[in-house]
């Protein structure tokens, strides 16, 4: 029995995520450095700072006046897979077709500490007739004006708009938190659909890191953890009694 819990122990910590702790990024100091990002993945578009993704893994270095996140195109990718960065699960279902999703950089300006996203996009296979592909295009800043109004013909979709609807603000970085909410729009581009919603992609929270920002076996490997197994299967074998 003390061999399976000892295995299960080091399983366990393998797979911990590297939130508990976690700092809040220090954008004074400039050494380029992994951190990580969680995202806002409430269903509202007016839930801030609520319910956080899993952590991922991104990137963080600063130049002169400006700091940089960048989140690279490949993890980005798994975090748009999740379908929690924008609404259009609301009207149709989708997949992310592989390959497409572009790098999330995310400059921030180390007086006022507002932040702006470069454009990202990505492209999507949706589940409508007839099938086609869409093109998905974010545009996100701290400093954007930019709300949501509603359909009756699509309840729970959060149309873009900045005038005459409900306005969410932005929010600078906040070094206490390692919050900022930075609002915008996702527009989604295809044959037959044309949609721009409220995008709750830029609701962020960034953290140092001091381990892998996302469940990973660590470096022990396969082979580590063959011989781990290996230990625990002779730790667990019957031992023979001498005979007289």
């Amino acid at each position: 029995m003390r061999a399976r819990l000892a295995l299960g122990s080091v399983l366990a910590w393998a797979l911990v995520p590297a939130t508990a702790g976690a700092e809040p990024l220090d954008v004074s100091d400039p050494t380029p450095r992994r951190i990580q990002i969680e995202f806002e993945i409430s269903q509202s578009p007016l839930a801030i700072g609520q319910t956080w993704s899993a952590p991922f893994e991104a990137r963080y270095s600063a130049t002169g006046n400006t700091g940089t996140v960048v989140v690279l195109a490949p993890t980005y990718a798994s975090a748009i897979a999740t379908d929690q960065l924008d609404y259009f699960e609301v009207i149709t279902d989708w997949s992310l077709i592989p390959g497409t999703a572009t790098e999330f950089r995310l400059d921030i300006d180390l007086t006022t500490l507002q932040a702006v996203a470069q454009t990202a996009s990505y492209e999507v296979s949706l589940d409508v007739s007839p099938p086609q592909n869409g093109d998905v295009t974010r545009m996100l800043s701290t400093t954007a004006v930019a709300g949501f109004g509603s359909h009756p013909s699509f309840p729970g979709f959060p149309f873009f708009c900045t005038t005459g609807c409900v306005i969410v603000p932005g929010a600078p970085y906040d070094p206490v938190t390692g919050r900022l909410n930075a609002v915008g729009r996702d527009i989604l581009d295809a044959p037959d659909v044309d949609l721009q919603s409220f995008s709750r992609a830029g609701d962020l929270r960034l953290s140092e890191a001091s381990a892998p920002a996302v469940p990973v076996v660590p470096v022990l490997g396969l082979v580590g953890i063959g011989a781990l197994l290996t230990w625990v299967g002779v730790a667990m074998a019957p031992r023979s009694t001498p005979r007289a």
